[in-house]
């Protein structure tokens, strides 16, 4: 073995180091794919891939590549849409793949495992498979570990820190395991097999290895290896604020964040969510810097009224600042500002301190229509489970006005309490809608989770409400954190709709078309606390919650098969093995017999009147030189008076890896896989005859004659 292809086969310790490295591929992959069933997936589809490169790789790689892309192409619909490989399966099965492409640019690993990314890890896999294994019967194994390799740096660059270092020092001590045992194979080739590699070889240096992948994590820090989008989009900021509100609520006293100077009070907005990954709501912004402190128009844009807003931060520390949607300019003195486009949310370079004071003049939404608009697709498992929830709420109503003014409805029947768990998961989000209680984060969540079920285009508005209004001007405190839904209306644009009990609505939409609600007074504040800086967007704590994992029944049923079917294969592999160990005229012996078993399996069968080299000939048909070659040395073990020394027994393996090519060589695929599963010459010699005659006396001895009793 080597790096290019010769005639020295991989050793067994090699193969198994490529083994576990690949191992420790897929196990990586659980980093950036959330399930419990995953490895359940994941392990087939690389098995699957493998099968057919060792099954084809004799005859032609590119044949087994072909049937391979075939097969994933019929059953992939049967595995991920659960529908036949009819025209309207392989629709579905598209839409599928093009809806996780299109998400998997967007998402932060790790994602839950929804159809839409499985899909694609199975069939990146299943190609994975067939590569590595590819590599090892074109005897260039080291394609396999960088392969491997590419695997866990890919799903050690992207997500969080947990699990990277881990996979990181296996990899590492994986990969020196695997130049160890071809090292031996290799030096012990090149000193024309008279030097002897000791069984401890290896042990220093794999201790030295393991030291420095230790230590490596210490030196150079627990950091993503590859940025994938950092020469697209140099600066990536993930805004989680929602996870906080609870917390803010429930500090006691308030703490006054900053005060807020404008003809009307409105909505004190930070930023909107757009991204849901089964766990939490955020944003991935890419902010860039603003020029002449004008912020480009909104989309879809605005054009109501155009309110002027001055901001001063008490205690607010967060790198996002406050301002009613939409932005039109900021002046925030010499302070440098940056802008998310999509979400609108304005950020500074650093977090705000304490007595940073900016002007904002905003344009507010202005919703003069209710008209149906096109929807959008629903994406996640996620936005389907609770748009399913949602249809019977919204019953016949059609636009995306009227399905939100029909859920705003429905949740101010519920209780609004912060005494709930925090969080917004799936299975929190389950029980907020069977308890029918929870705080704004758990309403904002929900409603737009069904709108988005729904076709309705929502996100999460995070932000303050408007405060106390005290020596005109609104303080606003810890306590006024709050979440709210944006809708994007026809005409109007992001629009905010409230659903928690005993808050207003939207001040945007006119009241011809908004939805009757009693606006929740402004509470007049008489003692505002001393200002105490404080950072107010604190990480949740709230231990995540996976959803369930669904396992195909055909995985199950093809992971069953394949193993059913690899039980010949490996206890011939088992058999070879135990042949090629002890002494040397065992050994040549045992090589015969393998060649005996091989030709038995593609139908030659040797008569017992025969001798090795006439079975030989009769095989070769006048074109077996190896077979008479094997022939030869195996008579002169059994015959012959001299002894067999080891360079014998090892030439009658090579020769026999001649005669077994040569035997096959005019052999059918099919026919060569057949003889793969063929498990008769597993069978010890005499014994089917033995069991036969059994039961034939046994028939005899107990069916009637038809002659009468001489009793």
């Amino acid at each position: 073995m080597s790096l290019w292809r010769d005639e020295l086969k991989t050793s067994g310790a090699t193969n198994a180091t490529l083994v576990a490295l690949a191992a420790i591929a897929i196990g990586s992959l659980g980093r950036v794919v959330q399930a419990p069933g995953l490895y359940v997936t994941a392990v087939p589809a690389v098995a699957v891939g493998a099968a057919f490169a060792i099954f084809f790789g004799k005859r032609s790689l590119g044949l087994g590549f072909t049937l391979l892309i075939v097969l994933g192409f019929v059953t992939l619909p049967i595995l991920f849409v659960h529908r036949a490989p009819t025209p309207s399966g392989f629709h579905a099965l598209l839409t599928l793949i093009r809806s996780g492409l299109a998400d998997a640019g967007s998402a932060t690993p790790p994602v839950l495992a929804a159809g839409k990314y499985v899909v694609l890890l199975w069939s990146a896999l299943l190609m994975l498979g067939f590569l590595g294994a590819a590599w090892v019967v074109v005897r260039r194994p080291l394609g396999t570990v960088i392969s491997a390799l590419g695997v866990v740096t890919f799903a050690g660059s992207v997500g969080d820190g947990r699990g990277r270092t881990a996979f990181a020092i296996a990899a590492i001590i994986v990969t020196i395991a695997f130049f160890l045992a071809e090292g031996r194979q290799r030096i012990a080739r090149w000193a024309g097999g008279k030097l002897a590699i000791p069984a401890w070889f290896g042990i220093p240096t794999l201790a030295i290895a393991s030291i420095a992948a230790l230590a490596a994590p210490t030196i150079f820090g627990d950091q993503p290896i590859v940025q994938l989008r950092g020469a697209l989009r140099p600066r990536i900021v993930i805004i989680k604020p929602l996870s906080d509100i609870q917390r803010q609520l429930k500090i006691n006293p308030p703490i006054e964040v900053m005060r807020v100077t404008s003809t009307k009070p409105l909505y004190w907005r930070l930023t909107s969510l757009d991204t849901y990954d089964g766990k939490e709501w955020f944003l991935q912004a890419h902010p860039h810097d603003l020029i002449n402190s004008a912020v480009p128009a909104a989309n879809p844009p605005t054009s109501g009224q155009t309110v002027e807003q001055t901001y001063t931060l008490t205690s607010l520390l967060s790198p996002w600042l406050p301002a009613a949607y939409a932005v039109r300019s900021i002046d925030a003195q010499q302070h440098k500002v940056q802008l998310d486009g999509p979400s609108q949310t304005l950020l500074l370079s650093g977090d705000s301190s304490p007595g940073l004071t900016y002007t904002v003049r905003s344009v507010l939404p202005n919703v003069a229509v209710d008209e149906p608009t096109k929807l959008r697709p629903v994406g996640s498992d996620a936005e389907k489970l609770f748009g399913s929830y949602a249809k019977s709420i919204v019953g016949t109503a059609s636009t995306p006005l009227d399905k939100s003014r029909a859920l705003v409805t429905y949740f101010r029947k519920f209780t609004y309490s912060e005494d709930v768990p925090a969080g917004h998961s799936i299975a929190r989000l389950q029980q907020f809608l069977r308890d029918r209680k929870g705080y704004c984060e758990q309403f904002a969540a929900t409603m737009t989770l069904m709108l988005r079920g729904l076709g309705v285009d929502a996100r999460v508005g995070v932000g303050f409400l408007p405060g106390a209004f005290v020596d005109n001007q609104y303080v606003v405190s810890t306590k006024d954190a709050h979440a709210w839904v944006e809708v994007n209306l026809p005409g109007g644009g992001w629009t905010i709709f409230d659903p928690t009990p005993g808050h207003g609505v939207s001040s945007s939409v006119p009241k011809t078309v908004q939805a009757q609600a009693t606006p929740k007074p402004i509470p007049q504040q008489t003692t505002i606390p001393v200002p105490t800086p404080q950072q107010q967007n604190l990480p949740s704590k709230e231990r995540p919650v996976r959803a369930p994992f669904h396992i195909p029944a055909a995985v199950v049923y093809t992971l069953i098969a394949l193993i059913v079917a690899s039980i010949t294969p490996v206890a011939k592999r088992i058999r070879r093995s135990r042949r090629r160990r002890g002494p040397p005229d065992d050994i040549v012996v045992g090589a015969f017999a393998e060649f005996l078993d091989r030709a038995r399996d593609l139908g030659w069968m040797s008569a017992p009147s025969e001798t090795h080299r006439e079975f030989a000939v009769r095989v070769g048909q006048g074109n077996g030189a190896s077979h008479l070659e094997l022939a030869r040395v195996t008579s002169r073990v059994l015959y012959a008076e001299e002894p067999v020394s080891g360079q014998d027994a090892t030439h009658a393996w090579t020769t026999l890896d001649r005669s077994l090519h040569e035997l096959t060589d005019d052999v059918p695929w099919w026919r060569r896989g057949l003889a793969e599963l063929d498990p008769r010459t597993l069978v010890p010699s005499g014994l089917a005859g033995r069991i036969t005659a059994s039961v034939v006396r046994f028939v005899r001895r107990y069916t009637p004659t038809g002659r009468p009793s001489s009793i």
